[in-house]
């Protein structure tokens, strides 16, 4: 607000503020100023900024694959400080302001990006509207369709499937006389239990003792969160994984899903025919997947309406599975986290292929019986999954194939899984050479974004040796033959965010530092992907009207409202914006992809009957919002004004986003694995070194990007809100700690983002 009154003063005492172009305020007003083209040193109040002409500079190739190879940013006259009289501002930050015609901020008295574009608009100033302001809201509202459909389909189906599989468990224990048998299902059904117990912690133990034993050891090191070894699978686990994170976090039944989604998932058996002692190891484990699997396909569900047929196991399994792909939650499409394992729809074609659906529980103590099956199994084993890591894609692979694994279900997408390193990366001491690690960088590299891999390659001087050494590695993979097809489906959002702007664009969007600038905010949504959601009290509070109903005009904008009301009530040519001049960052790509991707999820969750009906009317008003940003923006590229009511809309933009806005600050934690040999490998070469358990990645408030913007023959300066992104390696910082650290500014933006990123030490 200080801001705002300072510069609402600056405007109004100026002789100048009447210079204005196309209706806009002329925000650098001051007194004195001189045309720094035409007229380098003479002070004449006559010329102010808008009377200054485009400065000339050199553009790159216009095409698009030769741009991307050969592309130089273009050049440009400085811009002359003393006409940036811009308070908030310090030198340093007016000097990046004028050299590359922006600057972003990092002002912790921001909370919102609502609370930045309402401060504009009481202020009269102009609005950048980012797409970062429209990305984050929609992220928060497919999270909260996700979480509904969790809650109210696959929540039912998981729970009731997993007591009849605990049932026909414990109908095969009392039947089989065989020792080894009986002993493998005790641990099955103490897995079942434990999945159960977290998806419905209430659920009543087994009166088999050693189940409940198994259960209660399970459960005690699931609360511990630690490194240790596990009881029924008799191998080490780390049982922070089963932790919820993200948007997970935000309800009771998303936590418990979680959980229990995981430990079922994430734990596998071997398919190897080799007997061990049950109680040092898991028996014969391919035996103990096989009774899993029998248990599943026993499974016959009780429909709710008489006229259905029951399900079988494998059916509903089969629906839990689709659930997960249409919601976009699992990791079958994602193409950065395969694996090489076998799932229950796998084993239920080999057996079918081969007319041997029916094997009893007694014939699996005969060794022969048990090695055709597993060889009929193995023969239908998945040939494209892979075990590698994503950042050891060129890894040599002499080695004898990876045992091949058994899961229950099919794994939930992990972003921890788009980060393993093959190996331990070691931090020095700041004096020490090798003192950072671009997890951003090293994250979008791998997902194929070529400015990631320039920005790699130009601060090689400051980087692990390790990490230099595995992207010479990994360049051809990448480069060479990448196909953009096979990323994941979120990367594709942003194909082409951070390529180079045509001849069109503003002067700042074809600098090197914007290009930059965009790979932060690639980063930032990536996190923001997995941790935005709506508030419980929104969810549990909200009352929308139906679509096209009247809005009281006495409303407040975010209490039962819809977008499309919002727009209709605020977004009119008689709404007062003659006073500014407001831009939309000019990517139509962009927001046409947003609107597919909320328009598909609309799709297929209505064809599957899933879409949550108080769901529907928002996700429409989303898809119009886009698509009409989305035109907006082909006319600014074209050079061209938009219409009056877009121009409203955007001089109003924190009216429709205080109806859909939510917290943006939050982090997610991902574990860098290490093994003992790489430990002791690289010990030699980092005596001083510490190695990083993990890294924080992490969005703070929304940071302020001020702009300044030549429209034909006249200047403005723009003000919007856009993601600010951190990263801190080592040990996971607690949400509190984060919290303190955003609010005092302890924190700093990753080194290769420091060219146009500042943290405003007035406003903490």
């Amino acid at each position: 607000m200080i801001f705002l009154l300072s510069l609402l003063l600056i405007i109004s005492s100026s002789p100048l503020c009447q210079a204005q172009g196309l209706g806009g305020s002329n925000l650098f007003s001051n007194s004195g100023m001189g045309n720094p083209i035409l007229d380098s040193g003479n002070s004449n109040p006559a010329n102010t900024i808008n009377n200054l002409t485009r400065p000339n500079f050199t553009l790159g190739k216009e095409s698009e694959n030769a741009a991307e190879e050969t592309w130089q940013p273009p050049s440009f006259p400085l811009f002359p400080i003393r006409y940036l009289g811009i308070p908030g501002l310090n030198q340093g930050e007016k000097e990046i302001l004028s050299q590359i015609y922006f600057v972003v901020i990092n002002d912790n008295s921001i909370k919102s990006f609502t609370q930045l574009y309402k401060e504009n608009r009481l202020g009269n100033a102009s609005n950048y509207v980012t797409a970062d302001s429209v990305i984050h809201p929609l992220f928060a509202f497919q999270n909260h369709i996700r979480l509904k459909v969790i809650e109210h389909s696959l929540l039912p189906l998981l729970e009731s499937i997993l007591i009849s599989m605990i049932r026909n468990n414990e109908i095969d224990y009392k039947s089989t006389e065989d020792a080894e048998i009986k002993e493998e299902i005790k641990y099955n059904i103490a897995f079942l239990t434990v999945g159960i117990k977290l998806l419905v912690p209430d659920f009543p133990l087994p009166n088999n003792v050693g189940v409940r034993q198994l259960v209660d050891e399970e459960l005690t090191s699931i609360r511990k969160a630690k490194l240790t070894n596990s009881a029924v699978f008799h191998r080490a686990i780390d049982y922070s994984v089963y932790n919820p994170t993200g948007f997970y976090q935000s309800s009771p039944a998303a936590r418990h899903f979680y959980s229990c989604y995981q430990w079922l998932s994430r734990n596998y058996l071997e398919l190897s025919d080799v007997t061990s002692e049950s109680t040092t190891g898991n028996g014969n484990e391919f035996r103990r997947a096989f009774l899993l699997f029998q248990s599943l396909n026993k499974v016959k569900s009780d429909p709710n309406n008489p006229s259905q047929k029951p399900q079988t196991g494998l059916q509903i399994w089969k629906q839990i599975n689709k659930i997960l792909a249409d919601l976009g939650i699992n990791s079958a499409n994602r193409s950065n986290v395969q694996d090489m394992f076998m799932l229950p729809d796998n084993i239920a074609r080999a057996l079918a292929s081969n007319n041997s659906t029916t094997i009893s529980v007694s014939s699996l103590s005969n060794p022969l019986n048990r090695t055709r099956l597993l060889l009929t199994i193995r023969a239908y084993a998945p040939r494209q999954f892979n075990s590698k890591s994503i950042f050891a894609l060129n890894k040599d692979e002499n080695e004898k194939d990876k045992q091949l694994t058994f899961h229950l279900l099919n794994p939930l997408y992990d972003p921890s899984q788009e980060l393993l390193l093959p190996t331990p990366i070691y931090q020095k001491e700041a004096t020490g050479t090798f003192s950072l690690m671009p997890v951003a960088l090293l994250l979008l590299q791998t997902n194929g974004v070529r400015w990631a891999n320039k920005i790699l390659e130009k601060n090689a001087s400051k980087l692990d040796e390790q990490i230099i050494n595995e992207l010479k590695q990994r360049q051809n993979v990448l480069f060479g033959n990448g196909n953009p097809d096979n990323y994941d489906s979120f990367w594709k959002l942003f194909t082409g965010f951070s390529n180079p702007y045509s001849e069109k664009a503003p002067l700042f969007a074809q600098t090197a530092e914007w290009r930059t600038f965009c790979l932060e905010r690639q980063a930032a949504a990536w996190v923001d992907s997995s941790l935005a959601i709506k508030p419980v009290e929104a969810i549990t509070k909200e009352t929308k009207p139906a679509e096209g109903a009247n809005t009281p005009s006495s409303s407040p904008a975010g209490a039962g409202t819809t977008i499309s009301s919002t727009i209709k009530k605020y977004g009119i040519p008689s709404w007062r914006t003659s006073n500014t001049f407001n831009y939309l960052e000019p990517d139509a790509a962009l927001y046409t992809r947003l609107a597919e991707s909320q328009q598909n999820l609309e799709k297929t969750l209505t064809q599957s009957g899933l879409l949550p009906p108080d769901c529907l009317n928002q996700s429409r008003d989303f898809i119009r919002l886009l698509k009409r940003l989305a035109e907006i923006a082909k006319v600014e590229t074209n050079m061209d004004l938009p219409k009056p009511e877009d121009q409203s809309l955007l001089a109003t933009i924190d009216k429709l986003l205080e109806v859909i806005e939510t917290p943006l600050s939050g982090k997610i934690f991902i574990h860098f694995p290490a093994t003992e040999s790489n430990t002791n490998s690289l010990k030699a070469n980092h005596n001083s070194g510490t190695s990083l358990t993990g890294v924080n990645m992490e969005l703070g408030y929304p940071a302020t990007v001020y702009i300044i913007m030549q429209y034909k023959r006249f200047y403005y300066l723009l003000r919007g809100a856009t993601y600010s992104y951190y990263e801190q390696c080592g040990e996971e910082i607690n949400e509190k700690h984060w919290q303190r650290q955003l609010e005092f500014g302890f924190i700093e933006t990753p080194f290769w983002c420091q060219p146009f990123h500042r943290t405003n030490a007035s406003s903490n």
